[in-house]
């Protein structure tokens, strides 16, 4: 859910910057559509934005979100191999972006693949951490080093989910 959120955001906020340096076009306004959707839970409708955002805009950071709030939306529908060809299109498009890997983290997490969803985070916290804080809040960094933490936790492995856990603190401790 977490991801889900992130994704919207982040869509969001490219549909801004983008309409700030030209006006949207029918692929944005599909994208910023599909994810209103997808937050009143209307998933074959925000499904069917989403399929029609790829369709028009195949490429470029349009596409990547709508693979990735579409793979977030097959993941909510229990459709967990088109979740994962979603997201794993969005990571070849887009390698440098934590948005799919904390989406496909959260998909495994779900799966109960405990191992791939903690490489997945971990993916995504390196990728954060190479980021300026305005991209990545300290609270969203937290969140991913707690999420990891739980999954550490659930694994048995104390003592890497309290290094999670204190590195979470510490950057919530920031002024």
């Amino acid at each position: 859910m977490r991801a889900g959120l992130l994704c919207a955001v982040m869509a969001i906020a490219i549909l801004s910057s983008s309409a700030a340096a030209e006006s949207p076009g029918p692929a944005d306004y599909e994208l910023d559509k599909g994810v209103g959707l997808k937050s009143h839970k209307k998933y074959s409708e925000a499904i069917k934005c989403f399929d029609h955002v790829v369709s028009i805009n195949p490429n470029g950071t349009t596409a990547y979100y709508a693979y990735c709030n579409r793979g977030e939306t097959y993941t909510e529908v229990g459709e967990y191999e088109k979740a994962l060809s979603d997201l794993n299109k969005a990571i070849l498009m887009i390698p440098d972006n934590e948005v799919a890997f904390l989406s496909r983290g959260d998909l495994f997490k779900k799966r109960g693949l405990n191992d791939k969803a903690i490489a997945d985070y971990s993916s995504a916290i390196a990728l954060v951490d190479k980021q300026d804080n305005t991209h990545a809040p300290a609270a969203m960094k937290a969140g991913l080093h707690r999420d990891r933490a739980k999954l550490y936790q659930a694994m048995g492995n104390q003592e890497l989910a309290q290094k999670d856990e204190d590195a979470a603190t510490k950057l919530m401790q920031r002024p």
